[in-house]
């Protein structure tokens, strides 16, 4: 399960992932015998096409291991892929997520929400 949400800040996003915030309470209202963990992403918008359409299908991929220079491969990687991508038929926006660091609730899964 992805969950989405939206800040245009980080300040408010960490108060909402603290014990007892926003989505603290959410996820734990949803799902008492789950538990959670969140990565946290700036989030890069590219527009591919001007058609406004109401459905929506998000394609997440994750890229496993550590780069050996990080700062080089995501670099590369923002040069060169989402131009290809940019290219696929029928695409309407794309969004690029990178993580960041910030305070939250949810460092690890957690079984005690």
């Amino acid at each position: 399960c992805v969950l989405q949400w939206y800040f245009s800040d980080l300040a408010p996003l960490e108060a909402a992932c603290e014990r007892g915030g926003a989505i603290q309470r959410t996820l734990q209202k949803a799902s008492a015998e789950r538990s959670f963990s969140q990565q946290v992403m700036m989030v890069r918008s590219l527009k591919a096409s001007t058609e406004t359409v109401s459905e929506r299908c998000t394609y997440l991929v994750a890229y496993e291991g550590v780069a050996a220079d990080f700062n080089a491969w995501l670099t590369h990687y923002l040069k060169h892929h989402p131009p290809l991508m940019l290219q696929l038929p029928g695409l309407r926006e794309l969004e690029v997520y990178t993580r960041i660091d910030c305070t939250s609730f949810f460092v690890r899964a957690s079984p005690d929400l």
